[in-house]
């Protein structure tokens, strides 16, 4: 996370997950949306808002495409 840190410093960025996750969460299947826009607060960042639609999220939270990062797959 350092890198983050260094990278999104001030900053608000989304992280793309690849596609839309399941998980189970004390016995009920719950769908994650795919993409999930972070902002800086004090001296971290936090998730404001998670959806399924990056052009949306993008428009509404102003971040350029240089600042959507793609989680990797392992």
């Amino acid at each position: 996370m350092d890198r983050w840190d260094e990278e999104f410093r001030g900053q608000v960025f989304v992280t793309d997950l690849g596609g839309s996750r399941e998980v189970e969460v004390e016995g009920v299947k719950t769908a994650l949306n795919r993409y999930a826009v972070w902002i800086p607060e004090k001296d971290r960042h936090r998730i404001v808002e998670v959806g399924a639609d990056l052009d949306l999220l993008r428009w509404k939270y102003h971040i350029p495409l240089r600042r959507v990062c793609a989680l990797a797959r392992g």
